[in-house]
């Protein structure tokens, strides 16, 4: 993790059994001792899958919340110039 040079943004449902809170709140620490730039968060009330709208556990808000965050960080980090490989 220590290689990532870029802003990263992760949204992880409430209710999600491969991501409980202790697994979230690791994944958050060892970002910060890395020193990597960006945002984890659990949104509240939802479940995984909740940004797929033909799935019964979908949430319009958190799923706005969800691609706002997303196209804001894309905005703050890419200048329309390809990135080399």
């Amino acid at each position: 993790m220590a290689a990532v040079r870029g802003e990263l943004y992760f949204a992880f449902a409430e209710n999600d059994r491969s991501a409980t809170p202790e697994v979230v709140d690791r994944f958050r620490g060892e970002m910060e001792r890395q020193g990597v730039r960006g945002v984890v968060e659990r949104l509240p009330g939802t479940s995984h899958g909740f940004a797929m709208a033909d799935l019964p556990v979908y949430d319009h808000d958190a799923c706005e919340r969800h691609f706002d965050r997303t196209l804001d960080l894309w905005r703050r980090n890419l200048d329309g110039e390809r990135a080399p490989n």
